[in-house]
């Protein structure tokens, strides 16, 4: 069925009927064009299907079925696989991830609408009539639909080469329900048309025939001159539809050029195969008949005396099945007078037998004559001569694919074309969210900001026409049986081409990291080189990268020193952590020394305040005894002179005068104070000479060492602190 089509809406021009005659005159003009091959290529069909010579008494040899199936294999036998790329070879994120898009849009859609089948059905029409068409169609977002047209069922205008070309013309055969759907034609309209009649001259079976009755013949003209798009059927009186293109295709026409047999540069009429081969092809089915005629005479005749009494036993000897048999005779002595068996006279058949193999001899001839003109040699029918050499027999594969090689070139022109339409159909009306399910790009790993980016560009590219044929190309991979021992000769040169590079790259970019980048450059250019290498290029990319990645971060490193300088720095590290140990122990033994130091003056002044207390307290309270007394005496000696009367100083509570020994006790454990001070800072000089005693040992540890080679150069290590640690920087210094 067509495409409905919404953005294009039917047109009903006032000269529909005029146009309606135009198209039919040109349908007719073009079938004279072609008359004379559509009755040659009935022919050949029917011999081809054996419909011709059906009785055994026209027995023929099956020349062209059998050389049909053994090019059907040689020029396609296997499904092609596009291989969409970037036109040129340079880094184009955007123009890779577009082709790796169309190319596996291409494969899902080669896949589910069989178009391996559909060339293999134009592959035959190639072979035997002598052209082969296949039609692309847009169903829907997300499908096409690839068709294959027979041969009678396909015109365009008479020209001498493809490109003078102006319309092209194709036939479907409709029923009433599809021509509602598809033209909404209803009532008394449909009423007037009358299905198509297919004439016997069509040279269709009767089955064909039959399947067709009933139906419309439906005509889609391609007219490239008005840029316009009919819809007729004879049966009518005006045309069915016009509309604008409902593709836009670079070639206009919506199906790639036809593949063809044999064409010259004044015709458009191919010339079928078997044409060139049919005079001897002929003769052959000659002698095969002459051959089964003689054949059917080789049988024993023999003549005997009847009326004998041997008679019956010489009739059962020759009667059919008798076999492995004695038979007694009767009257022996009669038998043996007349001579036995000198008694028959057979028919000769020497004779027959001579013609017999003269015309095997003579036929086998003729099909070497045919294999010479059609270019199939023996290695290609599987047969061989065993004393042939390997030399001789690769001669004959490599000639007979240099015959063939024209065909497998045509078909995969024609598989080429296919895929290319198929790419611009696809950018085109399917949409991006489409293309990314199809295509399986929709997957987290492709999420990422940088990948989304890439991916919109790719998908303006893919909307861009111009710029799509710019950057992308569309091929097909090989489309005959590929030669197994030839892939892994081409797999075992690629990775013997890529070992060797890297072998002799690797030591050239390790001692002059510059270069990475010029070395990633040929190793792209050599694995571009080679179609097994298409499928590495992405991992060789990246690992390229990574590399110069990896050369600018060293670049940036100070350089390396020579082996010798790196084994003494060694051995300044190694003695420097073996010093920062001993270091390390010495502050923590110098440390702990201090510390003990300190507690034992602690106790000593903390043992020394207190005796000195316990002496003050115990002096005072003497010293109080005895003031307490003499005052006590003395008021006792005061009173007995004042009779009985107590001066106001002595009196009790008065302010007792001052005491000399309390002030002296006083002044003493100032002093003492005075003097744990000064012990106190005694001991945090022997602190501060002890720290400044490590940082001095430390200095020296760490001061640069010169070492001197054997050979007479001499290296400084310069030790440096990074972080809390000692790390040596070593420089050579000549």
């Amino acid at each position: 069925m067509y495409d409905d089509n919404p953005n294009n809406e039917p047109s009903a021009p006032k000269n529909s009927a005029d146009l309606q005659r135009k198209w039919l005159k040109n349908i007719e003009t073009a079938e004279k064009y072609f008359r004379d091959w559509f009755e040659k290529s009935d022919k050949i069909i029917k011999l081809y299907r054996k419909t011709s010579a059906t009785t055994s008494s026209k027995r023929a040899f099956a020349m062209l079925w059998a050389n049909t199936e053994v090019m059907k294999p040689v020029v396609y036998s296997q499904t092609p696989q596009p291989a969409v790329g970037r036109r040129f070879k340079d880094r184009d994120p955007a123009g890779k991830t577009a082709s790796e898009i169309l190319e596996r849009a291409a494969a899902y859609q080669f896949d589910l609408n069989g178009v391996d089948r559909t060339i293999k059905n134009a592959r035959d029409d190639m072979l035997l009539p002598g052209r082969g068409v296949v039609w692309v169609r847009f169903v829907k977002d997300g499908t096409l639909a690839f068709d294959y047209v027979n041969w009678r069922d396909f015109l365009h205008s008479p020209a001498r080469n493809w490109p003078e070309v102006t319309w092209v013309a194709k036939r479907t055969w409709f029923g009433k329900e599809q021509i509602k759907k598809r033209f909404g034609i209803e009532g008394a309209k449909l009423a007037k048309l009358s299905p198509d009649s297919v004439p016997r001259s069509s040279g269709m079976t009767d089955d064909e025939r039959k399947a067709l009755e009933g139906k419309y013949a439906i005509w889609e003209i391609w007219d490239r001159t008005q840029e316009k798009v009919i819809f007729l059927t004879p049966s009518s009186d005006e045309t069915l539809e016009i509309i604008d293109p409902y593709l836009t295709l670079t070639d206009f026409w919506p199906m790639p050029e036809p593949i063809y047999a044999t064409m010259t540069t004044d015709s458009m009429v191919p010339v079928p195969d078997y044409q060139y081969y049919q005079d001897q092809a002929e003769e052959i089915d000659d002698l095969t008949r002459r051959i089964s005629s003689l054949t059917d005479s080789l049988k024993v005749v023999g003549f005997y005396p009847r009326g004998q009494e041997d008679s019956a036993a010489i009739e059962k000897a020759l009667e059919p099945g008798v076999e492995n048999r004695m038979i007694g005779v009767e009257s022996w002595a009669a038998f043996a007078e007349k001579g036995g068996g000198k008694a028959i006279i057979f028919l000769p058949i020497d004779m027959v037998v001579a013609v017999i193999q003269a015309c095997v001899e003579l036929r086998q001839q003729l099909i070497q004559d045919v294999y010479q003109i059609t270019g199939i040699s023996d290695i290609m029918r599987g047969a061989t001569d065993p004393n042939e050499t390997l030399g001789a027999q690769q001669l004959k594969a490599q000639t007979g694919s240099v015959r063939v090689r024209g065909r497998q070139q045509e078909v995969q022109r024609f598989a080429r074309d296919i895929t290319k339409i198929s790419c611009e159909v696809m950018a085109e009306k399917f949409s991006p969210q489409t293309l990314m399910v199809m295509t399986n790009y929709n997957t987290q790993e492709n999420a990422t900001p940088e990948k989304v980016q890439e991916i919109e560009a790719a998908m303006q590219l893919l909307q861009n026409d111009q710029l799509r044929d710019f950057r992308i190309d569309v091929e097909t991979d090989s489309t005959i049986q590929p030669d197994e021992q030839a892939d892994k000769e081409a797999r075992v040169e690629f990775l013997t081409a890529v070992g060797g590079f890297i072998q002799q790259a690797m030591p050239v970019a390790q001692a002059m990291p510059a270069l990475l980048p010029m070395i990633g450059e040929f190793m792209r250019f050599m694995v571009r080189g080679f179609r097994a290498g298409s499928q590495l290029e992405d991992v060789i990319d990246k690992t390229v990268d990574q590399m110069q990645q990896q050369a600018e971060q060293a670049a940036q490193q100070p350089p390396q020193p020579p082996p010798e300088q790196q084994k003494a720095q060694a051995d300044i590290e190694a003695k420097k952590a073996v010093s920062a140990v001993d270091l390390q122990h010495t502050e923590a033994k110098n440390k702990l020394e201090l510390q003990q130091m300190q507690q034992k003056h602690d106790a000593e002044m903390a043992r020394g305040a207190a005796a000195h207390q316990q002496t003050l307290q115990q002096g005072e309270q003497a010293n109080n005894a005895k003031l307490r007394a003499g005052r006590n005496e003395a008021i006792l000696s005061l009173a007995a002179k004042g009779n009985g009367k107590i001066p106001p100083e002595m009196a009790e509570g008065a302010e007792p005068p001052p005491d000399p020994i309390s002030e002296i006790a006083t002044a003493v454990t100032a002093a003492m104070q005075q003097v744990a001070q000064i012990i106190d800072q005694g001991n945090q000089q022997l602190a501060q000479l002890l720290m400044q005693s490590n940082q001095q040992m430390a200095q020296l540890i760490t001061a640069p060492k010169s070492i001197t080679t054997p050979d007479g150069r001499t290296y400084t290590a310069q030790p440096q602190i990074v972080g809390g640690e000692q790390n040596g920087a070593s420089n050579p210094n000549f």
